[in-house]
Formats: structure tokens, C-alpha cells, sequence
């Protein structure tokens, strides 16, 4: 950090996005805002809706894999099955893949369900690769362009901003009402602009 930069932290962090790949980053300060189900998830909502912390729900995902990234999970491991068979990633710890690999390991002698992982032990290591969200490296021009950012004023939602980008798009015929689905899917947002 160079001489002069302020340090940032935001004591609430909202995702705005559809993609569950998104609710791993879950914590005490991240939720994600989903806007088609205009619904806000927190962790507690991830607990009750998945049964595990959101910090193993990568490990989940590569385990049944993600049809909309085209990721194949492991046959024969559904939602019901890892529930029953690794059902210790409820736990609030913080697991990795090699531990589940290595409970797998330990208990074959437990059902196919432990057999099938250790068999596609290398798709189980690709697809976490794959759905792991990890910090990178970015550049400290880039890191302190986004402070400015959060740090500078947040505009309201402008109407006649998005009917204008709807209409240089050529997406006007995609909307039954562009005012009404601006008003119910974004207005929310102005919430959270600055003053």
C-alpha cells in the first residue's frame, strides 16, 4: 500500500447477480442480492436453503458439477446423496478438496457413494478448479481506480439513462413495459446511492 492510500473496508458488501457461483463469497459481510428473485441471500439463508456454510459450497458444486457452466458433476452424487455421505460439510469449518478426497479414502468400505469419488478423483480436482473463486493478482492502478469508485458518490438509477442503452441495443422490442421493468428490477438499488 502506498504512502497516502487509504485503506478500505465496507462493513456491508452487496453482489448484485442471478449466479448462485457467486454465494461461496457468502460471509458475515457479503450477501448477494439476486434481482430476478428480488431476494437478498445472507448467510443465514444460505445455511437454511443448502444445509452447509458458504464457504464449502464450491466443494459441493464440484462433487454435482454445474449444468450452466457446462461442468459435469460425478454420476451417482446428487444433492441427496452428498448429503447423506459428506454430510460434514455442514460443519463450520472451512474444508479444501484433498480433505474430501481423503474422507472418501477412509471410508469406501461406506457405499459407492465414497468409491465414485475416489474413481473421478481428477474431474472432482478440475471442476473445483474451475468453480473456485480465488483472489488474484490485480494491478494497483486497477485496485485504486475501484476505491475511487466506491469511495465517489453512487448515482440513482436513471430511467431515461437505460431507455436510451435499451434503445442504441436495439433490445426495445424485449420489453413488454421498459419503464415498469426498470422500476421493479432496479429501482431498488437507489437505496443504496450516496448523498
Amino acid at each position: 500500500m502506498t504512502t497516502g492510500q487509504k485503506f478500505l473496508y465496507l462493513q456491508e458488501l452487496f453482489i448484485v447477480s442471478s449466479d448462485k457461483d457467486f454465494y461461496q463469497l457468502i460471509d458475515e459481510r457479503v450477501k448477494v442480492w439476486n434481482p430476478i428473485k428480488k431476494q437478498i441471500i445472507n448467510q443465514e439463508d444460505f445455511f437454511e436453503i443448502y444445509n452447509m456454510q458458504p464457504y464449502n459450497f464450491a466443494l459441493l458444486k464440484s462433487l454435482m458439477g454445474d449444468k450452466s457452466d457446462n461442468i459435469p458433476g460425478i454420476k451417482g452424487l446428487g444433492p441427496k446423496t452428498i448429503a447423506k455421505h459428506y454430510e460434514f460439510l455442514k460443519e463450520n469449518i472451512k474444508y479444501v478438496p484433498d480433505d474430501v478426497l481423503r474422507y472418501a479414502e477412509n471410508h469406501l468400505e461406506g457405499g459407492r457413494a465414497y468409491q465414485l469419488l475416489v474413481d473421478h478423483k481428477d474431474q472432482y480436482l478440475m471442476n473445483y478448479r474451475l468453480m473456485k473463486l480465488t483472489n488474484t493478482n490485480i494491478p494497483n492502478s486497477a485496485v485504486l481506480k475501484i476505491i475511487g469508485l466506491v469511495n465517489s458518490k453512487i448515482p440513482e438509477i436513471n430511467l431515461l439513462n437505460i431507455q436510451e442503452l435499451v434503445k442504441q441495443d436495439k433490445l426495445w422490442n424485449s420489453f413488454k413495459n421498459i419503464n415498469e421493468w426498470v422500476l421493479s428490477n432496479f429501482l431498488v438499488l437507489n437505496s443504496f446511492a450516496k448523498t
